[in-house]
């Protein structure tokens, strides 16, 4: 079955053609990017919250109010776009059923209070009005209560940790003059963020140790209590994992300082090279990772792991060659989510099959591992094929690039933008050879790092260093015209 993919790939090079590309710009970085602080205490199973953002209106338009995604609002019970799917969410509680919520307090919009309003399709929206002129800055006030539920995902408490992510007020995107406020889909990563700078403070009991997006330290306060105190500039989005069993390895690897969390793992020395290995080797091929700090945490997580700005999570139930695979592949994401953003709603192959990839090609530059680029394809292949037997001989799912709500579920995402995603990746790489498709590579890198990038962002970075414009044999993938099963 290799032998037939890859006969496909040099087939397919009849479909390049030669031609000028017409595409949007992507997003250039702002000169004044959102200024997040946040003061935080933690308090049982809730934490109480006031942030503070100083926003300038980077848009062309008028704005008459300002939108925020309440993504915790999907933990809750009887939430329409519950934050994991119905026949999965079992194996995610820690104890039985546990939901969880955020409480929008109050509002003040340049120290005045105003009344805000909670919209969206799922309340997943905080609406508040202001009036912002082009170039305008306005400074947001929220104050929030946090209810965390016990559950092994993005944000929750589990056995041995409490995971922090998408938990405060987040900045809704807007982008053409069109706000991005989907919902929270239970398929894939449904985020978009633009970056930002960000200043969080959180109290917690003694005990607790902290790793987060950003340079990090604490504090031992008169009252017996611990502040964690984490600055991280020009970053997507801000995470944290607290836990009171946690160990740590740290090692500067360049100008940044590696960190690896965990309080059960038995091969913790490997699995702190494997990190340090992928963040040199991502650096070399793709461009300089360019933050002082990378931190890997081991936690509770019902899937394999899961990517935030400078911080990577691991699920604590992987058994070794998976676990180390996660972390190579959370770690190849700080370049293709983080550094180079996109629309992981509408495009999610532009992160997910990139750091799929990279994935492959660290594995290929590291035998060590006992794991080679054809394996790695030939386990997508196998992917693809145990999807594809399950419908039978009814139609079957090929197409890549949908909104991810129109997955009917994880399994289908799994197989048509990791899968199908990393053998795409593999066949341009094949049709256009080595040097060329690194050169790409590098060039998209490159030029869309810090915005959110697009697809024709990638169709230009291949077009300017192979002369052919590859958006029809991309598309050809992206749409399902190129089948892999028979």
């Amino acid at each position: 079955m290799l032998k037939k993919i890859y006969s496909l790939c040099i087939f397919a090079i009849g479909l390049l053609i030669i031609g000028v590309f017409v595409g949007c710009a992507s997003d250039s970085v702002n000169a004044t990017l959102p200024q997040y602080t946040i003061r935080a205490t933690l308090q049982g199973d809730s934490i109480v919250a006031n942030q503070t953002v100083q926003l300038v209106n980077n848009t062309q338009e008028s704005l008459d109010y300002v939108l925020f995604n309440l993504y915790p609002n999907a933990y809750r019970l009887g939430a329409k776009y519950p934050a994991i799917a119905s026949n999965e969410i079992a194996n995610a509680w820690i104890d039985g059923e546990s939901y969880g919520s955020i409480d929008i307090e109050s509002v003040r919009v340049n120290n005045t209070q105003v009344a805000h309003t909670i919209q969206g399709i799922d309340n997943n929206i905080l609406s508040v009005p202001t009036t912002l002129q082009p170039n305008d800055v306005v400074l947001i006030d929220i104050d929030f209560v946090l209810h965390l539920p016990k559950i092994r995902f993005r944000m929750g408490i589990t056995n041995n940790t409490i995971n922090l992510g998408q938990w405060y007020p987040s900045l809704v995107v807007v982008q053409d003059g069109k706000y991005l406020n989907d919902p929270y889909y239970f398929v894939g990563d449904p985020f978009v963020n633009q970056m930002a700078n960000f200043q969080v403070l959180i109290t917690t009991e003694l005990g607790y140790d902290m790793v987060s997006s950003g340079d990090y330290k604490s504090n031992v306060n008169l009252d017996n209590t611990k502040t964690f105190e984490s600055n991280a500039n020009n970053i997507r989005e801000f995470a944290i994992v607290l836990s009171k069993s946690f160990q740590k390895k740290f090692e500067n690897v360049g100008k940044t300082k590696l960190v690896y969390a965990y309080y059960n793992d038995k091969n913790a020395n490997a699995s702190f090279e494997i990190a340090k290995k992928a963040l040199i080797f991502f650096n070399n091929k793709f461009g300089k990772y360019p933050y002082s700090q990378l931190s890997v945490a081991q936690t509770g997580f019902v899937y394999g792991g899961m990517e935030y700005s400078s911080l990577a999570m691991i699920s604590d139930t992987l058994r070794q060659d998976r676990y180390n695979e996660a972390i190579v592949h959370e770690i190849a994401h700080q370049w293709w989510y983080n550094i180079v953003g996109n629309n992981q709603v509408e495009h999610a192959w532009l992160d997910e099959s990139m750091a799929e990839y990279s994935t492959t090609v660290f594995y290929e530059y590291h035998p060590e591992y006992g794991i080679n680029r054809r394996d790695k394809i030939g386990r997508s292949i196998t992917t693809l094929s145990i999807f594809g037997d399950m419908y039978g001989n009814t139609k079957k799912p090929t197409i890549m690039e949908k909104s991810l709500d129109k997955f009917d579920s994880n399994l289908e995402y799994v197989a048509m933008v990791y899968a199908k995603g990393n053998i795409m990746m593999d066949c341009l790489r094949d049709l256009l050879g080595d040097k060329i498709f690194f050169e790409s590579i590098n060039d998209y890198f490159q030029s869309n790092a810090y915005s959110i990038a697009s697809p024709d962002d990638f169709v230009k970075a291949f077009k300017r260093h192979s002369n052919q414009d590859i958006k029809l044999w991309i598309d050809k993938w992206l749409q399902g015209e190129v089948i892999l099963w028979s």
